[in-house]
């Protein structure tokens, strides 16, 4: 990330090296270990909470953690307890691949010993009609991964949950579809690393649609990485949103 798509590649070299060398002596925690502050319970104005995980994938987008490793689990306990539904991030290539799907959600099965009901695709790779099929054969009861990549806003028409439609069978679904309103690298596509330009647009958007729709929101731990941006602005950003 920082060779390819920085402008100042030098200053954040020299910053990842040097929370790199803090870590490795034990100084500082992993920069993308956020979660015990995002899945705080300190955040009452948060409902329906989902931590989606992958378990699974074969590209270059994915395998960057090892989901039997026992922190994984540690990670999933401390969710549940903190009021999170646990979901299935299904990989890059999988919402074309009903086998692969089926085979990550056994896997995460396996390590969490919860029966998964909840879906988000990674990089919100949803074809139409072949991931609601899978989704509905493997019986899964919510999917969220209509929404934009680089923008904020409501791509279904609505925030409110609904049932999407099975044009080849001509029926809705049985999964409710809980559409994706705001997401984090959604506002970093349209302004960059700029957590000024990243709140004021945010907070003119949530002024805009106070009322009469439900926004679900989308945050990445890997987000919160000091070498790519203000971290302590966009943490003051969300804290700020769900915090009591």
């Amino acid at each position: 990330n920082v060779i390819f798509y920085q402008n100042n590649k030098v200053s954040n070299l020299g910053k990842l090296f040097s929370i790199w060398y803090q870590f490795y002596k034990g100084k500082v925690k992993d920069p993308y270990d956020t979660f015990d502050w995002l899945l705080s319970t300190n955040h009452p104005k948060i409902i329906n909470k989902y931590l989606y995980v992958l378990s699974g994938g074969k590209t270059k987008y994915e395998n960057f953690f090892d989901i039997r490793n026992p922190k994984i689990k540690d990670l999933i306990n401390f969710a549940q307890r903190n009021g999170y539904v646990i979901g299935i991030h299904p990989s890059y290539m999988a919402g074309e691949n009903s086998q692969m799907t089926e085979s990550e959600l056994k896997v995460l099965e396996e390590i969490s010993g919860l029966k998964i009901k909840d879906s988000r695709q990674h990089f919100l790779r949803y074809h139409i009609p072949k991931t609601g099929e899978i989704l509905e054969q493997l019986n899964l009861k919510t999917d969220s991964s209509f929404g934009y990549r680089n923008l904020i806003g409501f791509r279904c028409g609505t925030g409110f949950p609904y049932r999407m439609y099975n044009f080849n069978k001509e029926v809705p679904f049985n999964f409710i579809e809980i559409p994706l309103v705001v997401m984090d690298m959604a506002l970093i596509h349209c302004h960059g690393r700029d957590t000024k330009l990243i709140c004021d647009h945010l907070n003119s958007f949530l002024q805009k649609n106070e009322f009469y729709t439900r926004i679900t929101f989308n945050f990445h731990n890997s987000t919160f990485d000091p070498t790519l941006m203000n971290t302590d602005g966009l943490i003051a950003l969300y804290l700020s949103l769900f915090k009591g």
